[in-house]
């Protein structure tokens, strides 16, 4: 019933599919609990369709980048920053932006504090920025029929 009243108020289609994938979720039984999902359903309201692909990507760089296509330079050391502009084109130069959309997903407890700009080894480049909730939130609006 929350989802549906979520849905109502939406036009997107990001969101829309993360309510759906939602409610099958639930109704396949899948292991989180009542308070958890209906947390779940508020930060689908509240966000915005980048803040979900935003966090989609910070769960793992790598693997987001490389289904989509995305070569990765060999860099030895470098920020996460750079791993986000080129991932996402339309992100470089708008440090602001993306700073505010980690800031907001640290804030909501779905990522650890957005360290983008400290320099890194190639390895720390992609490190995973999602907080146990933050993968449960995940977990929760993945299509359960695209999983299986």
């Amino acid at each position: 019933l929350h989802a549906t009243t979520v849905a109502i108020r939406t036009h997107q289609v990001e969101k829309l599919e993360m309510l759906r994938n939602a409610v099958l979720n639930a109704a396949l039984g899948i292991d989180v609990e009542d308070s958890i999902q209906l947390m779940v359903l508020r930060l689908v309201d509240d966000l915005t369709p980048w803040h979900l692909k935003f966090l989609k990507y910070l769960d793992a760089p790598r693997s987001y980048g490389e289904a989509k296509g995305i070569k990765y330079p060999t860099w030895s050391s470098g920020g996460p920053s750079s791993v986000i502009e080129h991932t996402f084109t339309e992100l470089k130069g708008q440090r602001a932006f993306y700073d505010q959309l980690g800031n907001e997903l640290n804030a909501r407890g779905l990522i650890s504090s957005p360290r983008f700009h400290m320099t890194m080894t190639a390895g720390g480049m992609f490190q995973s920025f999602t907080t146990e909730f933050g993968r449960s939130f995940l977990t929760f609006v993945e299509d359960p029929i695209a999983e299986a």
